[in-house]
């Protein structure tokens, strides 16, 4: 059976090192990471507990008017 036996950053680079005998490395597997967003992309900023409660008492009361 194949398990991870450590994973790491390398620069820029995402390194998983697996084992077969739980001691020794079988094979690396190396993935890009990307550290910086582009200039044009937005990383979407989850509402806060307090926007979606808000947003439930809203749809409640659009809901009661009914």
């Amino acid at each position: 059976m194949i398990e991870i036996l450590r994973q790491y950053i390398e620069g820029d680079m995402q390194v998983t090192e697996y084992t077969k005998d739980g001691k020794t490395v079988s094979h690396v597997v190396k993935v890009p990471v990307q550290t910086e967003v582009p200039a044009d992309e937005q990383i979407p900023v989850p509402p806060t507990f307090e926007q979606r409660i808000k947003a439930l008492e809203d749809t409640i009361l659009t809901i009661l008017q009914i």
